[in-house]
């Protein structure tokens, strides 16, 4: 498929190269900064623009990679086009696009400009207007999308929620045990092969059975001696007592307790 990339960050970054190398073609790359859509143009010998006027109106597919802010009013600003038209957000509905042929895909992914990926692991969710345009969509997420998932706006919202739990938050709190570790004078790296399993046990289900620690145990005697090392850091103390009590309301709802 022909495909047009409006935006040129870090989300079209990564999605360009993944459907470039799934054989599809991007023949333009949009964005106000004509030296971001040069960059990234380079990288497809496509065409470089900054003038929503000269899209080409006959691509298979146009991509709309920008903040969720301005999904809808890029699309509105849109000359009329033939193909399907998508945003790629995982929390902007499907309706903020006005062209009568759209749709969404959205990969829960974590995408840093410039910052190689495999893309043979890629998730995908999507949503389109119609049959017509689910069945295109299938063709242009083969070969891109190791797996897809078919999920309607509100669902796609909760989907996105859990992964911005899952990584964002999860990176906030290995950044804190970060600099927990440095300040104390402590090789970070020591912990990596802890949090390399933490994650692959999430593969599997019940989670909350195979829950471990001192808040798990109910270890008083732990708990009480962390956060009196936390009492100097109050924000830190506030995550570890707001952590400590999510645990056990995990703990109480697996009858654990």
């Amino acid at each position: 498929m022909n495909v047009v990339f409006i935006g040129a960050g870090n989300v079209a970054w990564h999605l360009s190269k993944a459907f470039n190398s799934a054989g599809h073609c991007i023949c333009q790359v949009w964005s106000r900064n004509i030296a971001h859509a040069e960059e990234l143009a380079s990288l497809h010998c496509a065409q470089a623009i900054d003038d929503m006027d000269v899209i080409t109106a006959d691509a298979d597919c146009y991509v709309i990679a920008v903040p969720d802010d301005y999904i809808a009013g890029t699309s509105a600003r849109m000359p009329d086009v033939s193909g399907i038209v998508l945003h790629t957000s995982g929390s902007v509905p499907l309706s903020a696009l006005c062209q009568p042929r759209r749709a969404v895909v959205w990969f829960p992914h974590s995408f840093v400009k410039g910052v190689e990926m495999d893309y043979s692991s890629l998730q995908c969710c999507y949503e389109g207007s119609s049959a017509d345009v689910e069945a295109r969509l299938s063709a242009l997420l083969d070969g891109v999308a190791r797996r897809t998932y078919r999920l309607d706006s509100q669902q796609r919202r909760w989907a996105h929620l859990a992964s911005v739990i899952t990584n964002n938050f999860a990176h906030a709190l290995n950044t804190l045990a970060e600099e927990i570790a440095i300040s104390h004078g402590i090789d970070f790296a020591m912990l990596y092969p802890l949090i390399v399993a933490t994650a692959e046990s999430a593969k599997f289900p019940g989670l909350a059975s195979r829950q471990t620690g001192p808040a798990a145990r109910n270890d008083t005697a732990t708990l009480a001696a962390h956060r009196s090392m936390l009492a100097s850091n109050p924000g830190a103390l506030r995550v570890y007592d707001d952590m400590t009590a999510l645990v056990q309301s995990f703990q109480k709802s697996d009858g654990k307790e």
